[in-house]
């Protein structure tokens, strides 16, 4: 859904994510609720982020998550 909010492409799933990942030693990840926590089908990749991410607790909000890598 990125390309309709930025114009780019966004990242098609968790292998394009680890790959990005490797690419950039840290960086942040913004998951919108809506987008990425409330919907089941994509709980194995919910689960693959909390696993290699930690989630920013005090950047957080309801309706968006941010994780870390590489702090």
């Amino acid at each position: 859904w990125e390309h309709i909010d930025s114009g780019l492409p966004g990242l098609a799933g968790v292998e394009e994510l680890a790959a990005f990942m490797a690419e950039h030693p840290r960086g942040y990840f913004l998951a919108e609720w809506r987008r990425f926590g409330h919907w089941k089908f994509l709980a194995d990749d919910v689960r693959w982020v909390e696993e290699h991410m930690i989630r920013l607790d005090d950047a957080s909000s309801p309706d968006v998550t941010v994780y870390a890598w590489g702090l």
